[in-house]
């Protein structure tokens, strides 16, 4: 009987060492998991250092179009208050909204830091007392050190899927707010590169429309001046023909006498006059050239002043879209990095889904096996009952402990 007895403690102890090295199999797995779960994280502070690194060109983007809003207001001619307001305003805005997307990621990165350590506290906890029952565990004392072996079980899978909860929140979590930042950055910057181009427009209109109302009010005017000294030209010329025809159309000596006479005055008077009128019409005449020449100057000085406004308008406007097509790139680029960290855990869970169908159908290989040895031990003890009457003792306390291990086992089944 002590034989059979120490026989049957021989096959236990070996169960239980077989029980012993699937936990030391499964806290391996547990610890590749954690492993796995590092790597997420670390993936995912990379993700948040270039959301942060993205999120510092956006502030500088918006610095320089701050500064070119602020240029095109001083060479604006005539602003308009209103409309400055409502930039400022909708500036405003959109700069709460940037700081209220930054508080919030660093709350849900300081969130997932509390996480990821309590976490890591639990799963160091779990190892410690891993460690534990293996110690307690590897000495050959009684049978009943299966159970203990097996106590974890049921804390390490809870562990296993608060981790896949967490992983699953966290990317969801991760994966909103980038998208947030996106639709804010590029919203905001495609408002500000329309504003901008509509003011470049409306300015350059109005400068056109008042470079064409100067030059028409100019050539009105010298128009009017040239008609007057035409005018004036013409009026000299009838009077000089009239006074000719007076003097050769005389029939009489004396009347022709007076004529040639009062010709002679005439003519003096005539020629004092055309003096006079040759020194009026060359000042005039200078004085109005000198007019056309400063205002053909200014309209040359206006001329190229609004050439090289439009210019530098045209160059603005040119390296405004130059950026837009560069955030455009990097907004591409990041889409890019984003598809493939999504499809990196995509295949992390497809790999944890099929590890954990592999462990649960190992635990029920286990407990099947597990079970038909209890069933064997029932059956020993109970023809060992039956045989001997002096053992009887012996065999209830053996009979107890399988009854034990049994509800034990079946309390630790995973569902």
């Amino acid at each position: 009987m002590n034989a059979d007895f120490s026989i049957r403690l021989r096959e236990a102890q070996k169960e239980c060492d077989e029980v012993k090295q699937l936990y030391i199999e499964v806290c391996s797995s547990k610890e590749n998991l954690t492993g796995l779960l590092e790597c997420e994280q670390k993936a995912k502070r990379d993700l948040a250092n270039l959301l942060d690194e993205q999120t510092q060109r956006l502030k500088k983007m918006q610095t320089d179009l701050d500064t070119e809003k602020q240029k095109l207001a001083e060479l604006s001619s005539v602003p308009d208050p209103a409309e400055v307001q409502e930039l400022r305003q909708a500036l405003h805005i959109e700069r709460d909204k940037v700081q209220a997307l930054e508080r919030d990621l660093e709350a849900a990165w300081e969130r997932d830091n509390r996480y990821a350590a309590t976490v890591t506290e639990e799963i160091e906890k779990a190892k410690i007392e891993a460690m534990q029952e293996l110690q307690l565990t590897s000495k050959p004392t009684h049978p009943v050190v299966a159970d203990r072996a097996c106590s974890p079980m049921r804390d390490c899978k809870e562990a296993g899927d608060d981790v896949a909860i967490a992983v699953a929140k966290l990317a969801a979590q991760h994966q909103k707010q980038i998208e947030q930042v996106k639709q804010e950055s590029v919203r905001c910057l495609a408002n500000e590169i329309s504003a901008c181009e509509a003011r470049h427009q409306k300015q350059l209109e109005q400068a056109e429309e008042e470079y064409s109302r100067n030059l028409a009010t100019f050539r009105d005017l010298i128009d009017s001046k040239t008609h007057e000294v035409e005018v004036l030209k013409l009026a000299m010329l009838t009077e000089r023909d009239k006074l000719r025809a007076e003097r050769e159309n005389s029939q009489m000596t004396e009347e022709l006498k007076v004529c040639m006479k009062e010709v002679e005055q005439l003519t003096e008077q005539l020629q004092s006059c055309e003096k006079d009128w040759q020194t009026k019409l060359t000042a005039e005449t200078n004085k109005w050239q000198a007019r056309l020449v400063e205002h053909q100057q200014d309209v040359e000085t206006e001329r190229d002043k609004m050439a090289e406004a439009i210019a530098g308008w045209a160059e603005e406007l040119q390296t405004l879209r130059k950026q837009h097509q560069e955030s455009e790139m990097k907004a591409t680029e990041l889409q890019a990095k984003y598809q493939a960290a999504k499809k990196t855990a995509r295949r992390y869970k497809q790999w944890a889904d099929g590890k954990e169908q592999h462990v649960k159908q190992e635990w029920e290989r286990i407990a099947v096996a597990f079970q038909n040895a209890l069933e064997v031990l029932h059956a020993k003890a109970k023809a060992a009952l039956m045989s001997t009457e002096g053992d009887s003792v012996v065999a209830t306390q053996l009979e107890q402990q399988i009854q034990e291990l049994r509800d034990k086992l079946v309390q630790y089944t995973p569902s």
